[in-house]
């Protein structure tokens, strides 16, 4: 059904890119089971969801909003590294007052590794990033949030039925689109906890990439 709007779309727009279909369902996406514990909005308006994303595409809303987006600003990347401390980056296990789910709190004895973005840089984010290598006896009890300097919490991992040990080779590649819209400067913050028993495991790495415009 999408699919078939998305070509609506094209066939009036057709110099539109994947990019001006993201930022046209972005914006005129309809909010759906709005009591949903995970629905974000954020400063420049934009609601999103872990399950449902920006929510239901409307094809009016869509035809609506897609000439303010005719003529985009070229996209650009950023990287920063979150710099892990070797001596100091254990997972710790998740306090019981956490919610099951998003590790949000700093207070709540997740390990927590920071990288401060300048000002001078990508004023709307389009999707970021995060890379990352870690060992665990059993890494399905790894729990990862990152959080935008504007306090947004997009969930990266959450605990699972996954006893594998380690991360791949090359580590974890997470993406999310939920900080759409948000200026990238200030401090990105990285919380990782375990929410299983026994042995913990280690932070190897984590590197943050921004893009946007």
């Amino acid at each position: 059904l999408v699919a078939g709007m998305v070509a609506n779309l094209l066939q009036l727009h057709p110099s539109f890119t994947y990019r001006h279909v993201m930022h046209v369902l972005a914006r005129s996406a309809q909010q759906i089971d709005v009591g949903r514990w995970d629905w974000s909005t954020n400063e420049r308006g934009y609601h999103h969801s872990h399950a449902y994303g920006f929510g239901h595409p409307d094809m009016k809303k869509m035809l609506e909003a897609a000439p303010q987006f005719t003529d985009l600003p070229a996209l650009r990347s950023i990287v920063h590294d979150f710099p892990v401390n070797q001596q100091n980056n254990e997972i710790p296990h998740a306090d019981s007052r956490s919610s099951p789910f998003l590790v949000a709190d700093s207070r709540l004895r997740a390990l927590e590794v920071s990288t401060n973005v300048g000002s001078d840089t990508i004023t709307f984010v389009e999707q970021v990033t995060v890379q990352i290598a870690l060992s665990h006896h059993s890494r399905g009890q790894v729990r990862i949030s990152l959080i935008s300097p504007r306090g947004t919490v997009s969930l990266l991992a959450h605990a699972r039925p996954d006893r594998n040990r380690d991360t791949p080779r090359g580590g974890w590649t997470f993406s999310s689109t939920r900080h759409w819209g948000e200026p990238a400067h200030g401090v990105w913050k990285l919380l990782v906890d375990d929410v299983g028993t026994g042995p913990t495991g280690l932070l190897g790495s984590a590197t943050l990439t921004i893009t946007g415009h």
